[in-house]
């Protein structure tokens, strides 16, 4: 185990709770453990969510509550990812709170790493960067996905912040919480994006985060995952969830409408590319609701993103020819 340079003698560590919702995944839920159990930082509680697993994976938790004292195993009936954090948020005790999920891995410096960052900046969240890992047959291919680093002051500057330098990194899993943030926020049941669903709310309660650019995560892109999924329904709310973002932003934050805007474009630019992998016949309504989506919020889009720009120009010329690029990249990418 390897030694944490963390604080100095006698020095208080105040306990976090790790929120873990696990559902079926008896073949990696060892794995995620482990790199858990492993971080440097010690004073960790880590609430395992079983969502009602119907494989092996029950009987795994329970030799990780003999094993290691820090580990609590919770059952609940299937609700979903949002519903089993939930749960979580009402058993912790941490004075911070952190999430992950049940196939993927933490370096072992990740919650040393924000814990660090938040006591020395003295704000309310900390996020750093991750990687996203594609294993196959000639092992793991890595991309890392970098955070810009800041020390955001105010709640202007966190939620402008996240719609621009942090529109890739909502994920809670990048993050640490002081936990009074969550006094008034919980997630979305039946919400596919819930993470990006929450994080104004979050930050509007934080009112700060500093933010390293340090890999704190490694998440693990699977066959059959979210982000390969081909179910275009699914990954539709991820469209809904961003026009939320939009019509918060315009009521709490009306000068970052345009950047809020701007945010639902890679959204739907991933559904138009996956719609043009299955075929526009299989999905005409998600395909029309898409394209009137980008049609309505163009002219309040800020478009600072140089890329942003030419999308919408292209966009503008022949919608078809934007789904055609996304469809290229999301291969080239081995998103589908």
């Amino acid at each position: 185990m390897a030694k944490s340079s963390l604080l100095g003698a006698g020095e208080h560590l105040p306990l976090i709770s790790i929120i873990m919702p696990v559902y079926n995944t008896e073949q990696y839920i060892r794995h995620t453990l482990e790199s858990v159990r492993k971080q440097t930082y010690r004073n960790l509680e880590i609430l395992m969510i079983d969502d009602g697993s119907t494989d092996a994976t029950a009987g795994i938790l329970r030799e990780y509550v003999e094993l290691d004292r820090r580990f609590r195993m919770i059952q609940v009936p299937n609700g979903g990812a949002s519903a089993a954090r939930n749960a979580g948020l009402e058993a912790a005790s941490g004075e911070w709170i952190g999430f992950a999920d049940s196939d993927d891995e933490m370096p072992p410096k990740a919650i040393e790493t924000l814990y660090l960052a938040a006591k020395k900046h003295h704000t309310a969240i900390a996020m750093g960067a991750y990687n996203e890992c594609h294993k196959g047959s000639h092992g793991t291919l890595e991309r890392r996905v970098g955070a810009h680093p800041a020390v955001l002051r105010t709640v202007d500057d966190a939620q402008k912040y996240f719609l621009t330098h942090g529109v890739n990194l909502n994920h809670m899993w990048t993050k640490l919480f002081r936990r009074d943030v969550f006094e008034h926020v919980r997630f979305p049941v039946g919400v596919i994006y819930e993470d990006i669903y929450v994080m104004p709310y979050l930050l509007e309660a934080a009112g700060s985060c500093a933010v390293v650019n340090r890999v704190v995560y490694h998440y693990m892109v699977r066959s059959g995952s979210l982000s390969t999924s081909l179910d275009i329904r699914r990954h539709m709310d991820g469209i809904h969830v961003r026009m939320n973002t939009a019509q918060y932003m315009r009521e709490h934050h009306p000068e970052l409408v345009g950047l809020a805007n701007d945010s639902v474009l890679p959204l739907a630019c991933n559904v138009l590319g996956k719609i043009e992998h299955i075929g526009r016949d299989k999905a005409p309504e998600e395909w029309n609701e898409t394209i009137e989506t980008v049609k309505r919020i163009l002219p309040e889009c800020s478009l600072q993103n140089p890329l942003y720009k030419v999308g919408a120009w292209t966009f503008q010329q022949d919608p078809t020819l934007i789904s055609k690029i996304s469809h290229f990249l999301l291969v080239a990418d081995k998103m589908i």
